[in-house]
């Protein structure tokens, strides 16, 4: 499942930027029918604490294709908080409690406590197709 809240598409990648102050490693369910559950992301299916971020944790750029591209930095060294196996990487507003981005990850089994790190990946908008 892929996943960009209405207010990334309204206001783009600039949106993330300024708003995304963190990110969850999460087992696959944190959708209930289709629309992602902060509950979920922050609690049942977190397998990681609150990562926190911030503007500098963002690059934007071309995209590869077309349109833009926004690259979000690597993050070390998060906090393993329960076993279970990755699969999605969801950045958030926990501020005002909103699901930003899901994208799934290579599913990998961790452990409490441990570390992990989500290695560098792109976010691309392109261009409207006619």
């Amino acid at each position: 499942m892929k996943f960009l809240h209405d207010d990334v598409l309204a206001g783009g990648l600039d949106y993330i930027v300024a708003n995304c102050d963190g990110c969850f490693v999460c087992t696959s369910d944190v959708a209930t029918t289709g629309i992602p559950d902060w509950s979920k992301v922050s609690s049942t299916a977190a397998l990681t604490s609150l990562n926190a971020m911030t503007g500098v944790d963002f690059s934007e750029t071309d995209g590869d294709i077309s349109g833009r591209k926004l690259e979000v930095a690597e993050q070390a060294d998060i906090s393993i908080t329960a076993d279970g196996t990755a699969e999605q990487i969801v950045l958030v507003d926990n501020g005002s409690t909103k699901v930003l981005v899901i994208t799934e990850c290579t599913p990998e089994a961790i452990l409490s406590g441990n570390l992990t790190t989500i290695p560098s990946w792109d976010i691309e908008i392109e261009d409207p197709q006619p």
